[in-house]
C-alpha cells in the first residue's frame, strides 16, 4: 500500500471513539472554534483558506483547499458540511480531517486535490437551527439558488469541477413513529448517491456501486451502515432513497459540476437526554466512510470513468420528466431496527421498501426554450445565478414552439402514489409558429450545461419551477407557461 494512503487511513482510524470525546477540535464546534482551527491551518503552505462569500446573516463562508502540489493527475473532491445548522457530526469530521492534514502533510496523498466547506450554514450553526437567518432550508435551494450560501457552493463547484461532491448531514434515529413501535432506527450512518434522471446512467451506477462497496469495510469497523433511506417504519409505511429532484446539494451540485454526488447522514438520538453524547462515535463513522471516497483507488478509477461520461453525453432524444421510487420485484424487503428496551438490533419485514427508479413519463427533447419578454425578469435572474448561456432578443423573432399550459399544482401529499407536494400537472400543444418580442430569452439545450437547463426550464417536469410562488405568478390567467419549448426537427426525434 502506498505509504501516503496508509498514513491517511491510519489517521482516519485513530479518531476518538464514543467514550473518548473529540480532543483535536471541540465537538460540536461553533463558528469561533472553526475559525480558530482554519486560521492555524492557513499557515501551512499546502493549505489555503478563503472566504468565498457571506451568509444571509452576514457571516463568513469559508472554503479550505488542501493540495500538496506536484504534477500528478488529481482526484478532485469537494466536501460540504453543515448545510443544516443543527447537524454537527459531518462538520466536526471535516474539521478533524483538516486538522490532521495541517499537522502532517503526508496524511494527504499527492494526487488528491481536496476542497472542504466545513460550515455551509454558519447562521444556523450559531443558533443550533436547521435554517439560515433568512429562514431558508439550504438543502432545498439548489434549484432556485435564492440564498448566498447555495450560490457560493455552486460557484465553487463550477470553478473547481470536482470529480465527487459529498454533502454531510445528520438524521434523528429516535423519530416518534419508530418510538411508538418500541424501536429506534438502526444505522449509525447512511450514504446514497446522486440519482437525478438527467445524469448519465454511468454516474448513477458508479455511485450505487460505491454505496454498496463500502458496506463490508464499515461492517468490519463495527459501524452500523446502510444505504440512505427515508420514510416511515415498516410494515405500513414506504421506505425509499431520497429525492430524485435537483433541489438538494447531492443532485444539484452533481448537475452543475458534472460529478459524482453523495449524501451522508449520521444518526443522532434527538430524544436522548444529551443528543451529543455519542458525537465522537458519529465523527469516527464519518471519517471511516470518507476514507473510501478520498483514498480508495479501485473505486476512484470507476468514478473517473463515470465522470468522463458526463462531458461526452449529448442531450438524448427524450427527457425523463416523471420518475419515482418503486419495486420491480414481489415485495419482500427487510431492514434492521433497534429494540429500545434491549438495545439489540432486530430484522423486520419491510414490504414497502422501494429502491428501484421507475421512469413513468418522457417527452421529446426540445432544441431549447424561449421565455416570454413580458415576464422574463425572474428567469433572467435564475439563469444568471446558474451561469447558463442564453440570448436576449434584440428584435422580434418567429420561432416554431410548443405552448404548455399549467393545469394545477398539487400541494398536498398524494397517499395513493406516496408523492410529496409540489407536483405540476402540465399539458402541451402541438408545435406552431409564434412571434417573440424583443427582450425574450432564448436558452439553447446544448453544451455541458444542458442538464441544468432542462432541470430548470422544462415545463413538463413533475417537480419544477411552478411549485414556487414567484414563478407560478408568471403563468398567464389561461394557464400559459411563459417558457415555450423550441420544437426540434422531426428527424432528430425519429
Amino acid at each position: 500500500m502506498n505509504h501516503l494512503i496508509f498514513a491517511a487511513i491510519t489517521m482516519l482510524h485513530a479518531v476518538p471513539c464514543a467514550n473518548h470525546p473529540c480532543t483535536v477540535v471541540p465537538c460540536p464546534a461553533d463558528l469561533a472554534a472553526v475559525e480558530s482551527l482554519l486560521t492555524e491551518a492557513d499557515t501551512r503552505e499546502w493549505i489555503t483558506v478563503t472566504e468565498e462569500g457571506r451568509s444571509a446573516g452576514d457571516r463568513p463562508l469559508y472554503a479550505v483547499h488542501l493540495d500538496r502540489g506536484g504534477d500528478a493527475e488529481k482526484w478532485r473532491v469537494l466536501l460540504v458540511g453543515q448545510q443544516h445548522g443543527d447537524e454537527h457530526a459531518g462538520k466536526d469530521a471535516l474539521l478533524h480531517l483538516i486538522a490532521r492534514v495541517a499537522r502532517d502533510a503526508d496524511a494527504l496523498p499527492q494526487d488528491v486535490d481536496l476542497w472542504v466547506v466545513p460550515m455551509a450554514n454558519p447562521d444556523g450553526a450559531e443558533a443550533d437551527r436547521r435554517r439560515n437567518d433568512a429562514g431558508a432550508d439550504l438543502n432545498r435551494d439548489h434549484l432556485l439558488l435564492g440564498q448566498p450560501e447555495t450560490r457560493m457552493l455552486h460557484a465553487l463547484a463550477r470553478r473547481i469541477r470536482p470529480h465527487v461532491v459529498v454533502d454531510c448531514h445528520e438524521f434523528d434515529r429516535t423519530s416518534a413513529a419508530y418510538r411508538e413501535l418500541g424501536w429506534d432506527e438502526w444505522p449509525l450512518i447512511m450514504m446514497d448517491t446522486a440519482n437525478h434522471p438527467l445524469l448519465p446512467t454511468e454516474i448513477y451506477q458508479a455511485g450505487l456501486a460505491w454505496v454498496d462497496a463500502v458496506s463490508a469495510p464499515m461492517a468490519e469497523a463495527g459501524v452500523e451502515y446502510q444505504r440512505y433511506l427515508v420514510g416511515g417504519p415498516p410494515p405500513w409505511f414506504e421506505l425509499r432513497p431520497s429525492t430524485l429532484d435537483g433541489d438538494d446539494a447531492r443532485n444539484g451540485l452533481a448537475l452543475a459540476a458534472g460529478s459524482l454526488g453523495f449524501i451522508i447522514e449520521s444518526g443522532f438520538r434527538r430524544a436522548a437526554e444529551d443528543p451529543q453524547a455519542d458525537i465522537g462515535r458519529r465523527v469516527a463513522a464519518y471519517l471511516k466512510l470518507l476514507e473510501s471516497l478520498i483514498f480508495d483507488m479501485d473505486l476512484r478509477a470507476t468514478g473517473l470513468a463515470a465522470v468522463a461520461a458526463v462531458g461526452a453525453t449529448n442531450p438524448p432524444s427524450f427527457l425523463p420528466v416523471n420518475t419515482f421510487w418503486g419495486a420491480t420485484r414481489t415485495p419482500g424487503g427487510r431492514i434492521h431496527v433497534v429494540d429500545r428496551e434491549t438495545g439489540q438490533p432486530l430484522e423486520v419485514p419491510a414490504p414497502n421498501l422501494m429502491t428501484d427508479r421507475i421512469f413513468k413519463r418522457a417527452v421529446p427533447t426540445p432544441s431549447g426554450y424561449v421565455v416570454d419578454s413580458l415576464v422574463a425578469g425572474p428567469y433572467l435572474e435564475l439563469l444568471e445565478r446558474h451561469v447558463m448561456p442564453f440570448e436576449v432578443l434584440d428584435d422580434p423573432r418567429v420561432m416554431t414552439v410548443q405552448r404548455c399550459v399549467l393545469d394545477r399544482v398539487e400541494a398536498d401529499f398524494d397517499p395513493v402514489h406516496a408523492r410529496y407536494g409540489g407536483r405540476q400537472v402540465v399539458d402541451c400543444e402541438s408545435a406552431a409558429e409564434r412571434t417573440f418580442a424583443a427582450g425574450s430569452l432564448v436558452v439553447p439545450l446544448e453544451g455541458p450545461s444542458w442538464r441544468t437547463v432542462a432541470a430548470l426550464l422544462e415545463p413538463n417536469q413533475l417537480y419544477g419551477l411552478y411549485q414556487y410562488g414567484d414563478f407560478r405568478d408568471t403563468v398567464a390567467d389561461d394557464g400559459t407557461i411563459p417558457v415555450w419549448r423550441i420544437a426540434p426537427p422531426k428527424e432528430e426525434i425519429f
